[in-house]
């Protein structure tokens, strides 16, 4: 399987609470590419402190998402994760 395409279906079981960061954090480690995402793995702290941060990093994700679904790489490397 594409390491991008393994990415994209971890990404979809975490949204789905059926896998969890540590999970995905393996497999994005083995891509160059989508650097921000570090942004949304480091601030799960921040997250769990702030509503208002977790609902922009998770629509960030949200689109993040939906680019790589479509295969927009360019797109989703401009998904920065942060406000």
């Amino acid at each position: 399987m594409d390491k991008i395409q393994e990415f994209l279906k971890l990404l979809k079981a975490f949204q789905a609470n059926t896998a969890s960061i540590d999970d995905v954090v393996p497999v994005f480690e083995e891509l160059d590419y989508f650097h921000h995402f570090w942004h949304y793995i480091d601030d799960a702290d921040i997250r769990s402190k702030n509503s208002d941060y977790a609902k922009m990093q998770n629509e960030q994700l949200d689109m993040f998402i939906a680019a790589l679904e479509v295969g927009d790489y360019k797109k989703a490397n401009e998904v920065a994760f942060l406000q």
